[in-house]
């Protein structure tokens, strides 16, 4: 899944400002909007002139009241103000407005918030005592006091990360267009310098990060605390979501601050203790392990003096005590982790030295009177059943759909994995543990994520999997664990994400769907779809976009060519040096494909009946039925005893080859009775034909049909890229003398170039379809008019039929339920 990305509305203000105890949010986190609020009528106080460029009326979004978190009122505004540049006095002349507006409408509103648009990729919200709102909106605050006096200054739409302090007069000097030195972590970066420390700003304000430590922090021996020091606990805080509770001196302040609640033992927030959700939590010390990185990275002289591990209610957790240094001042610390399920609890407590001894009993009472929450309908995952296969191991809740048909379910994914790894040609033994949720309450509580994803680190994926016609898709999450263990992370979400949903195993048609996308003019450019832009935009177009793009590349130029710029940082130049096609270029002909896609749906009728193909000892055996038109090449060149054809467009731009049973040719490399070794010969021979020809595929289709091989390779560039696949057989002759062929050669089909892939495909299955085979016994040639009773089981694909050499017949597939076996020739023994 991906980063949400904000809607500018008040209705999402609400939400953000009231959503006390949600998770905090990452790139992939889903935010869910509040019920709606009724809006008054519009008509306000008047509005100042422009006095920007621009002198246009703004329109009010919308104006309400509602409360805080802690019950408190609370009004909001929702405009647009006249002016792109927070230093122009019409910016500050419509601010005061909206101010004025807010309080002449809601007097009694103690909290009062204001949302502005800038462009259209920002918004912020400011809060403010109703003492400053009061000097601001009379005229008595200066400009540079109030953006000095603000709690929290502004939410940067695109990640939902939370800025305060001096990041936000970053942000406004780069809106403006003046460059922003780079990250100084004297100075800069997540805790920015300041004339005096603001709140600190804690897990709330951190960006996702995906840990690659599952083994956790290596703990040395240390203290455990056991009861702790008496501290006046005399207030109680009930996550509104439900996930935790715990308490706290009743004197200390509440305050929410982006997705996390904090507790201010001072005034200015100096000293204060702060509670996050985090998601993908693997660990306890895993949890600690990530943020002590991240501390140790962005706080100057970061130390950490004791570590030691405690029980918070039923629940292990890990702790560590720290210092550091924030704007040039001490710091003393204390961060608390502890999991459940895959939610992570982090308490993070903060003062100056002098501060932190006298407030450390208080500390460590508050963090040892965290408890997270039981939840019935997502029990422990100890308690719940697992079941193992080759490569999986599931996990599931009993009396579910699930726990019915896990076996089914587990076949399935074991299928998937087996045609993803083929597909890529990697190698990744796993297991991968498969959490399978029955609904979205036990997936949200047990994850706080409303939708699956996968855990690259830990080697899972958490799936809702409700009923047979309502999962998610076998492949998409399970497709991210096997490239991050094999390929590497994806320098974008283009081709990262573009990667699971190409082999996500769903049955949709992406390439159909991107090709709506572009009759409706709504596809994404390319170049508009790199680094966060790609998080921008519209889901429902990114993935499946993503999906039919990252399918063309593979398609057209193979699985080695993609792999070599999948993780590329600057990927339109390794896009330019592995293809030699820029991105606009490779954006033109995945276009084109797509046009040609739809172009090339239809199947000309097959009225053309090729009889009779001959067996290697010369009856009359197969037939089938082609388009009229289309030409016809005997094999081996003769047309009355022929024992395969090929079957091209008039163009020649398609190809059906149908050999089903001749003999291996005597004397040359081909001719060596095993199929890996046929192949090997044949490769060289289509290198010779048609350079740059590059073999991607070969696999054994069936372990009960261990001599026959799924191969494919392409060659050319571009629109002009063609394909070849074909089902190949060698089955060694048992009593080979010199001067006789060694085996017996079954091959079936389609080359075809990109552009037309889809039509030679479809055409393919149909010709496949009209094939008609008989046993040699009945002697007979095979007429137009024969039934099907007469000429054998009908093959649908080429793959579900077979010659059996030492019978001379065919044999068909056995398709009963939900697997495929192949019957024996009496003269082979199966393992």
């Amino acid at each position: 899944m991906a980063k949400w990305r904000c809607t500018i509305s008040t209705l999402l203000v609400l939400g953000l400002l009231l959503g006390c105890g949600s998770p905090t949010v990452e790139p992939d986190a889903s935010p869910t909007n509040p019920p709606a609020t009724e809006r008054p009528e519009e008509t306000l106080a008047p509005r100042p002139e422009a006095t920007s460029t621009t002198d246009e009326r703004y329109a009010i979004l919308d104006v309400g009241q509602d409360e805080t978190w802690d019950g408190r009122p609370l009004a909001y505004l929702s405009t647009a103000l006249c002016s792109l540049d927070p230093e122009d006095g019409g910016f500050e002349q419509q601010l005061r407005w909206a101010y004025r507006t807010l309080y002449e409408r809601y007097p009694n509103a103690s909290v009062l918030e204001v949302q502005y648009l800038h462009g259209m990729d920002y918004a912020f919200f400011f809060d403010a005592s109703v003492g400053s709102w009061l000097e601001l909106q009379a005229g008595e605050l200066d400009w540079p006091q109030f953006w000095a006096q603000v709690d929290r200054l502004g939410l940067e739409m695109g990640s939902g990360e939370l800025y305060e302090g001096g990041q936000v007069e970053s942000i406004l000097r780069e809106l403006q267009g003046t460059p922003v030195a780079g990250p100084n972590p004297a100075s800069s970066g997540l805790f920015p310098t300041a004339k005096r420390p603001s709140p600190l700003p804690t897990a709330g304000l951190l960006p996702p990060v995906e840990a690659t430590v599952t083994s956790g922090l290596p703990l040395k021996p240390a203290r455990t605390p056991t009861t702790a020091p008496s501290a006046a606990l005399d207030g109680r805080y009930e996550d509104p979501e439900g996930f935790f509770s715990l308490q706290y001196p009743a004197h200390w302040t509440p305050h929410r601050s982006g997705s996390e609640m904090q507790f201010w033992a001072d005034a200015q927030g100096d000293a204060a203790v702060a509670v996050s959700l985090q998601i993908k939590a693997l660990s306890p010390q895993a949890l600690l392990q990530r943020f002590s990185d991240l501390f140790a990275a962005q706080w100057d002289g970061y130390q950490e003096v004791e570590e030691g591990q405690l029980l918070l209610g039923d629940f292990p957790a890990v702790w560590v005590e720290q210092s550091f240094r924030w704007s040039g001042q001490p710091y003393n610390g204390l961060m608390v982790a502890t999991v459940r399920n895959r939610v992570g609890y982090l308490l993070l407590a903060w003062a100056p030295p002098e501060d932190y001894a006298e407030l450390s009993a208080s500390f460590w009472a508050v963090a040892q009177s965290l408890r997270p929450a039981e939840f019935a309908e997502a029990p422990l995952y100890q308690e719940w059943p697992t079941y193992s296969s080759e490569h999986f191991t599931f996990h599931y809740l009993p009396e579910t759909y699930v726990a019915d048909d896990i076996q089914d379910i587990a076949g399935d994914h074991e299928r998937t994995f087996d045609d993803i790894l083929r597909f890529l040609q990697v190698d990744y033994e796993g297991p991968i543990d498969f959490f399978l949720y029955p609904s979205y309450d036990s997936l949200y509580r047990a994850t706080a994520r409303d939708s699956g994803f996968a855990i690259n680190e830990g080697h899972e994926v958490h799936s809702l999997w409700q009923s047979a016609g309502s999962h998610q898709s076998l492949g998409h999450e399970m497709t991210h664990v096997i490239t991050s263990w094999t390929l590497g992370e994806p320098s974008e979400a283009l081709l990262g994400e573009g990667i699971a949903v190409c082999l996500d195993h769903s049955g949709n048609d992406h390439h159909a769907t991107s090709a709506e996308l572009l009759e409706q003019g709504q596809l994404v450019p390319l170049d508009q779809s790199l680094g966060d832009d790609w998080f921008a935009h519209d889901p429902a177009v990114m993935y499946p976009q993503s999906g039919s793009f990252t399918c063309f590349l593979l398609e057209n130029y193979g699985v080695n060519s993609f792999k070599q710029v999948y993780t590329q940082a600057d990927l339109p130049q390794a896009l330019k040096d592995v293809y030699g096609l820029d991105l606009d270029d490779l954006e033109t002909a995945w276009h084109g494909r797509l046009r040609n896609g739809q172009a090339n749906h239809t199947i000309p009728e097959l009225d053309q009946l090729l009889c009779c193909g001959s067996s290697a000892s010369g009856e009359y055996i197969w037939s089938v039925y082609y388009p009229d038109g289309w030409q016809v090449t005997y094999l081996p060149d003769n047309p009355r005893d022929f024992t395969g054809a090929l079957i091209s467009n008039p163009a020649g731009t398609i190809s059906i080859g149908i050999l089903p049973s001749t003999m291996t040719p005597v004397g040359t490399a081909l001719d060596s009775g095993e199929v890996d070794e046929f192949l090997d010969a044949y490769l060289d021979l289509r290198e010779a034909e048609n350079p740059g020809f590059e073999e991607f595929m070969r696999e054994v289709i069936d372990p009960g049909w261990p001599e026959a091989r799924v191969w494919a390779g392409a060659w050319g560039r571009g629109e002009q890229r063609s394909w070849a696949t074909y089902l190949v057989s060698v089955n060694a002759i048992e009593y080979w003398t010199p001067g006789v062929p060694r085996g017996y050669l079954t091959m079936l089909g389609l080359e075809a170039s990109s552009s037309e892939w889809e039509q030679g495909l479809a055409l393919y299955r149909e010709i496949l379809g009209s094939f008609r085979a008989r046993r040699v016994s009945d002697n007979e040639p095979v007429g137009a008019d024969d039934s099907m009773a007469s000429l054998g089981e009908l093959a649908l694909l080429g793959f579900d039929v077979r010659w059996c050499p030492c019978t001379q017949e065919y044999v068909a597939q056995s398709k009963e339920g939900p697997s495929r076996t192949w019957p024996d020739c009496p003269c082979e023994t199966r393992p």
